[in-house]
């Protein structure tokens, strides 16, 4: 069962958003009291984002990140299909914005951050700050 909001009308992440990215999570998670995410974590995943691709903001235009932050492998003897909350993240227009958000099954460990789109652009200057030391 999964939950999903506001899919066409993302929300920019900012300071002053942090009560519509609030709302937009408690709506995606219902009732649920494990794995939920909140708007502080949304934040921490954009500075890891661009913290690992190491490129000036101006090439991340148009990449997209699906992130969960509770991806993990659960033992073979938990009978169960744990879910996470889970949301993607989208440069647009100079700025960050939450496009999705849905509980869903929770992805194994490795998966945190699973990139759904990456502009030629943005590849070039990967390419280009990696070869420089």
């Amino acid at each position: 069962m999964t939950n999903e909001i506001k899919k066409a009308k993302p929300i920019i992440v900012n300071e002053t958003n942090i009560p519509r990215i609030a709302d937009a999570i408690m709506e995606a998670e219902g009732r649920a009291a494990t794995r939920c995410i909140s708007p502080k974590d949304i934040f921490d995943a954009i500075t890891k984002i661009e913290k690992k691709l190491e490129v000036p903001k101006t090439a991340l235009e148009g990449v997209s990140f699906t992130v969960d932050i509770h991806a993990q492998n659960f033992p073979r003897a938990y009978k169960y299909r744990a879910e996470s909350t889970q949301f993607t993240l989208t440069r647009q227009g100079g700025k960050w914005r939450v496009s999705w958000i849905e509980r869903g099954y929770t992805k194994t460990e490795g998966h945190t951050f699973e990139c759904t789109n990456m502009p030629k652009e943005t590849e070039d200057a990967i390419i280009k700050t990696k070869r420089c030391f």
